[in-house]
């Protein structure tokens, strides 16, 4: 059953969703109320009767892939089947994806209505607005292409005039358009903020599996009883991919890899098999799955050789990957026909392309037989990104525009030449270097998890694995020393700490625990280096203090003997602590150090009860 939680939350995400789920992943704790979606338009139980009102609209937020649709889906199918909400005359939804199709067309309310649901067309839909009472769903805020200025959109109360669809619906938020009717917007977090909070009624958001949920969804999806605690057992053993299960179709994707790998080993007795314990090796035995299970449905014919597979369909994933780099780089996850058109992709293909969409590239069918088109969900994207991106830079050639760009960002003009030579005569380890300095620029994160993607390519474990479609030549060792030196030891002058957590990550990614190791035994003792921290082993320091589920008593910057760059790398691990004494004494902070400060005091999940 799919909760939200009921309770106004104004904190506004801005960086990428994966440090809103380790965040969940540590506090575990519920804020507001906890209600059924199909009780959104309720108070609050226990809320206080003189404050109570009328809700007219509700805010639901939550990451990608969370259950935001179907929430709104299985708030659909109960009033359907007459379970819930039976007040509700009309319900009619709106995802905003389908509404920027026709973003730059004229409607009244009444024809916007008919074009989206044609079995309405002989029926007077402005009398029956006028008559009974309408829920309206505007699904996905985050996709939207409306402006949505609430300040300057001229006002429109006629449901028969004629209008922008950016008026209607800023009309209908506002309430000056049927201001009986119901509205529901539901968004990822970072875009909450389009919709002036004077206007929403209440605020919900989908939270996703807790810890015993996740154990529950594997017990109930498995169906032998051994293998689904098998799964639970490794699941729980990586850090990573436990936080990851927080979202359902995470956990989705884990369920596929776990049950075809234990399988497998158990059929076969391959006592080596080993299973994923990265984000890169999950995500590469699922598409490997998906690509074996694909050409066997769809081509009638088992090759038995996934090289040969890979060999067959090498054009198509790559043109997949591209796209998947260019557009997450402009930050769009959504797709049109003419999209996959100038990318030369015919998913109508018959044999695997067909089958590898399905499960990893989703089609939706709109209104006007017109089609978009996402992949399952944005980690798959990301994936997809990174995989293009290596196997550009492993085979010297950067025939993306987008990506010479990406790269030459804050770069030498000399970096151009080279970038336009065919090959490129820039050593891998280098190319790999500027992606990270470039990716860890964007304050937003929007690129932490392709940046884990793409350094778990460097592996040569990782590359068995996909069979040939990455052709490296230089040495796989030599490769994975120089990126594991870059993530160490890379001078970063305007990255955020939060980026710099990423970095931590990213060595995780190539299965490089000793930073960890180096630093773990300060964390919950008296002990003090005898040296210096370098910066990136402050990072480390904080990213355990961060993923405790246990908030560190009392933090002492000292004790810690930062180096002046390491100092703001240290600070985000006070959102964690109890009490701490930061003796500016000790070290002058800047500006930039008094915002991390204070962005950490500021989050909803800071424990801070004491500052010294």
């Amino acid at each position: 059953e799919l909760h939200v939680v009921q309770g106004e939350n104004e904190h506004i995400n801005k960086q990428h969703e994966i440090w809103d789920i380790e965040d969940k992943f540590r506090t575990q704790t519920v804020e507001g109320t906890k209600i059924s979606c199909n009780d959104i338009f309720k108070s609050a139980p226990g809320c206080d009767e003189t404050k109570k009102r009328a809700i007219r609209m509700v805010m639901t937020k939550g990451i990608a892939g969370i259950g935001k649709t179907v929430s709104v889906k299985k708030f659909i199918l109960d009033w359907l089947d007459g379970d819930a909400n039976q007040d509700l005359d009309f319900i009619f939804m709106f995802p905003f994806r389908e509404l920027n199709l026709v973003k730059d067309d004229d409607f009244s309310l009444e024809t916007l209505v008919k074009e989206f649901y044609p079995e309405l067309k002989d029926v007077a839909v402005a009398k029956m607005f006028a008559n009974h009472k309408i829920l309206f769903i505007f699904d996905g805020l985050d996709e939207s292409q409306l402006k949505l200025n609430f300040k300057t959109t001229k006002r429109l109360t006629d449901s028969t005039k004629e209008s922008s669809v950016e008026t209607l619906v800023t009309n209908l938020i506002r309430e000056h358009l049927l201001p009986s009717a119901l509205v529901w917007i539901t968004s990822r977090p970072a875009a909450i903020q389009r919709i002036p909070k004077q206007y929403v009624y209440q605020w919900t958001e989908v939270r996703g599996f807790d810890d015993p949920q996740k154990v529950e969804y594997f017990r109930k999806r498995v169906e032998d009883k051994d293998i689904a605690e098998k799964i639970v057992t490794s699941i729980t053993m990586s850090r990573s991919l436990y936080i990851m299960c927080h979202i359902p179709i995470f956990c989705w994707i884990a369920s596929k890899v776990l049950v075809h790998l234990l399988l497998k080993k158990g059929n076969s007795q391959e006592e080596n098999l080993k299973t994923p314990t990265t984000l890169i090796e999950m995500y590469t035995h699922f598409f490997c799955i998906q690509m074996e299970v694909a050409t066997e449905k769809y081509e009638n014919e088992d090759f038995g050789d996934i090289e040969k597979i890979f060999e067959s369909n090498k054009e198509f994933i790559f043109k997949l990957g591209r796209m998947a780099f260019e557009k997450l780089e402009r930050g769009e996850i959504v797709f049109t026909s003419d999209d996959l058109k100038k990318y030369g992709i015919d998913i109508d293909k018959a044999g695997v392309y067909c089958g590898l969409c399905t499960s990893i590239f989703k089609e939706e069918s709109v209104f006007h037989s017109k089609k978009l088109y996402c992949f399952v969900h944005l980690t798959v994207q990301e994936y997809f990104a990174g995989l293009f991106v290596y196997k550009s830079f492993a085979s010297k050639s950067i025939e993306s525009q987008s990506l010479k760009d990406f790269l030459l960002k804050g770069s030498e003009d000399t970096l151009k030449a080279i970038l336009d030579e065919d090959p490129v005569d820039l050593p891998l380890d280098e190319l790999m270097e500027i992606t990270i300095a470039n990716s860890t620029l964007r304050k937003s994160g929007e690129l932490d998890m392709f940046l884990r993607f793409l350094i778990g390519m460097s592996l040569k474990s990782t590359q068995v694995l996909l069979y040939g479609l990455i052709q490296q030549t230089e040495e796989h060792s030599e490769v994975v020393e120089k990126i594991r030196a870059s993530l160490t030891d890379i001078d970063l002058l305007n990255c955020s700490a939060d980026r710099c957590l990423n970095l931590v990550h990213c060595l995780a990614e190539l299965k490089d625990s000793s930073l960890y190791e180096s630093v773990s035994h300060f964390v919950n003792s008296n002990q003090s280096p005898e040296t210096h921290l370098s910066p990136v082993q402050c990072s480390a320091v904080a990213d355990l203090i961060l993923m405790s589920k246990t908030p560190l008593e009392e933090f002492n910057l000292k004790k810690y003997r930062p180096t002046i760059k390491g100092v703001f790398r240290l600070l985000p691990a006070v959102r964690n602590c109890r009490k701490v004494e930061l003796e500016l004494s000790y070290t002058k902070f800047t500006d930039s150090e008094m915002e991390i400060l204070s962005a950490a005091l500021m989050s909803t999940h800071c424990t801070l009860e004491a500052l010294r």
